[in-house]
This record gives structure tokens, C-alpha cells and sequence, in this order.
């Protein structure tokens, strides 16, 4: 079958989705799908610094994303903030600006 729902199983199972994470994740069922199969694989390509950005309990930004981000991405990092789920911007405004600016930092000096 080829349903949103059987796409949604194949990439959690591809990308080691919890249950919890499924349980939880489905309404950001299309987003999930739009945004991770088909560049998972391109993570690599980034040629320029990059910022992955996320909440603690960001359940549209999966573990195994960040990890295969963290461990493919030539020039990325990784910024975890505390106490926020997918809108850390908004949850944690002051420690999100914190690490934009400390990343853009990075890149000037």
C-alpha cells in the first residue's frame, strides 16, 4: 500500500522511530514525510556551515535525523535546547537567539 499512513510506518522504521515518537508524531504526519525521506539521504551534500537547531522533546526533528545530521553533515552542528519542543524559538527565545548568535559568531571570526 502505498498510504500515507504505510509511508509514515516505512520512515519510522527506516529512521528508528520510537512507538512514543509515532504515538506522538502523527500529526505532523505529512511534515515528517515532506521533509526527511527524501533529503536524509543528501545530508552529506551541505558543502556550507549549517545549524540544526531543536528542542529537547522535538518529536518532528526524530533522534536518528539529528544523529545521521550530526555524524554526515561535514560542517554542521548540533544546538539541543533545554525545555522546548519544536518551537524553541518560542519556548526558549533568549537561548535560541544565544545560539544563533553564537553560531554566526563562528562564522565571522
Amino acid at each position: 500500500m502505498n498510504t500515507p499512513v504505510a509511508r509514515y510506518a516505512a520512515l519510522g522504521e527506516a529512521l528508528e522511530v520510537t512507538e512514543e515518537q509515532r504515538q506522538r508524531g502523527m500529526s505532523h504526519l505529512q511534515l515528517l514525510e515532506d521533509m526527511y525521506r527524501p533529503r536524509v539521504d543528501r545530508i552529506a551534500e551541505l558543502t556550507m556551515p549549517s545549524l540544526l537547531l531543536l528542542g529537547e522533546t522535538d518529536l518532528v526533528a526524530p533522534p536518528p535525523v539529528v544523529e545521521r545530521y550530526r555524524s554526515d553533515a561535514p560542517h554542521g552542528k548540533v544546538v539541543v535546547i533545554e525545555g522546548a519542543g519544536h518551537f524553541a524559538f518560542v519556548e526558549q527565545p533568549t537561548a535560541y537567539v544565544a545560539a544563533l548568535r553564537a553560531f554566526v559568531a563562528c562564522l565571522s571570526a
